[in-house]
């Protein structure tokens, strides 16, 4: 089981991949929060496999930031908010499953 930590800027994206994240058999969503100092705090106490953070302005980097000083072994998957093509969007939990299945780092 992937215990999967989830930071959100926008409240709509956070609730559909925590349902997502839910219906897969191998992910446990361990923690969901709105993005902030919270979210480092929430993260480093539950002490998840992987942290999602959903950005939308140049600013959350700060926050991905915290999260690499205070848990600098956790695996970040940063999705920065935006427009895509219906085709894209459709690979996103495909890929997200991916990288799960090869095990590959991502930072």
């Amino acid at each position: 089981m992937i215990r999967v930590f989830v930071a959100f800027d926008d409240a709509v994206f956070g609730q559909r991949l925590f349902e997502y994240l839910n219906e897969q058999p191998d992910f446990q969503v361990c923690g969901i929060v709105e993005l902030g100092d919270e979210a480092v705090r929430e993260a480093s106490a539950r002490r998840p496999d992987i942290a999602i953070l959903e950005m939308s302005s140049i600013d959350d980097l700060v926050v991905a930031n915290a999260f690499q000083r205070r848990i600098p072994d956790l695996p970040l998957l940063v999705v920065v908010a935006g427009s895509c093509s219906t085709a894209d969007a459709s690979l996103g939990p495909v890929c997200f499953s991916e990288y799960f299945q090869r095990g590959q780092r991502i930072c």
